[in-house]
């Protein structure tokens, strides 16, 4: 167990989390970083709590996470998470580690502290470099806000303040990759061009485009594992999900998912791609502040009958087997995604995150007359 760190010069002070009570003032510190005017959205306290229980979720079955907490004088200031991910070491065999989940208040000292206690827990574990923010792994929460601070994020998008970089860069944790948001309306709708283009392709390889059966989640869910793990595979810093895992993000998926945006594409009978645009629940979400109560329950079920109420989507992945690659078939894919969500009563869509150094895919969203219009850090320090 590692011990409380101080500092001489003043009462700051930061101790390891190590019971229920520690976990629930690990949980909490985001509301003393953000006003009730900030456009953060509170997460769903339960979620998180689950999120680190080794007991309920999986990931943890490869991974060693130590959460750390700052205090000044008795006041939450600040957190973090040190995160050795040994699935992400048996693919890429680079000593990195992983710091997620920080949060500080705008100070040097307190930043400075956090930082440095995350790295010396990693280093002592053998990782030479430390990478973040990674919440806790790269099929989550990842990154740090780098433009575009006045609005709301999307579900499971970090908003973080302007002041972070600054906070990381002064501590010498440079940005390493930016990532790519982008955001389609009802103006970006399909032209005529991509809607002929659609045609010849479903002709020329015999494409079925079907939504995923929700009700048959065990089925549907491994074919979405397959196609996403072979389609991440060669991407920068990706970790192929274990089987537990998928099945984890199925049944959350399940709570929060319109059957009508998840789709399957195959070609002559046999899954190749998958799409899937969960409703951007960040809008019910705001306005329960991390609890669900009796009032809150009777919100998530209307929104549940009619998840359009929402207003806007998220396409959070889309993936495409290899040999299926160059067959226009992540252009199809968006182009259906369109079509479905603007039948179905939603405004807004936003695609992220797409890594800077994807051409492929920033390509195709190119051709739909979109740019990105947030972009996101990940951030690195050298530690061994």
């Amino acid at each position: 167990m590692v011990s409380g760190v101080t500092t001489p010069e003043s009462r700051l002070a930061i101790t390891p989390v190590s019971s229920a009570a520690d976990l629930e003032r690990f949980l909490r510190v985001p509301w003393a970083i953000y006003g009730n005017d900030s456009p953060w959205v509170p997460p769903l306290l339960s979620e998180v709590r689950e999120m680190f229980d080794p007991a309920r979720n999986p990931f943890h079955d490869h991974a060693d996470v130590q959460l750390f907490v700052a205090e000044d004088g008795g006041r939450t200031v600040g957190r973090v998470a040190a995160i050795v991910n040994h699935a992400h070491q048996a693919v890429h065999h680079d000593d990195v580690g992983f710091f997620g989940f920080f949060e500080s208040k705008d100070d040097s000292e307190v930043a400075a502290l956090l930082l440095e206690t995350a790295a010396d827990w990693l280093a002592a574990r053998g990782i030479r470099t430390m990478r973040g923010p990674i919440n806790p792994s790269v099929n989550d929460e990842v990154g740090l806000l780098l433009n575009n601070f006045d609005g709301r994020p999307t579900l499971m998008m970090p908003y973080t303040p302007p002041y972070y970089v600054r906070l990381l860069e002064e501590n010498g944790v440079i940005k390493v990759r930016t990532l790519y948001a982008y955001l389609a309306t009802r103006a970006n709708r399909p032209t005529e061009q991509h809607l002929r283009l659609a045609d010849r392709l479903v002709e020329r390889y015999g494409i079925t485009v079907r939504n995923a059966r929700i009700k048959d989640a065990k089925k549907e869910g491994a074919i979405l594992e397959r196609i996403y793990n072979q389609a991440w595979e060669q991407q920068w810093g990706a970790v192929a999900m274990t089987h537990e895992e998928a099945v984890y993000l199925t049944k959350k998926l399940k709570t929060m998912a319109d059957e009508r945006m998840v789709l399957i594409a195959s070609l002559k009978g046999e899954p190749a791609a998958f799409a899937l645009a969960v409703p951007d629940w960040n809008h019910f979400l705001k306005q329960i502040n991390g609890r669900l109560g009796p009032i809150a329950v009777l919100k998530y079920l209307r929104y549940r009958l009619n998840p359009d109420g929402l207003k806007g989507l998220r396409l959070m992945a889309l993936g495409v087997l290899k040999e299926h690659r160059r067959k226009g078939l992540e252009a199809l894919m968006i182009l259906e995604m369109f079509k479905r969500g603007l039948a179905s009563g939603y405004q807004t869509m936003e695609i992220s995150w797409v890594l800077e150094d994807n051409a492929a895919a920033n390509n195709v969203l190119s051709t739909f007359g979109l740019q990105p219009y947030r972009t996101y850090g990940l951030f690195e320090k050298p530690i061994g």
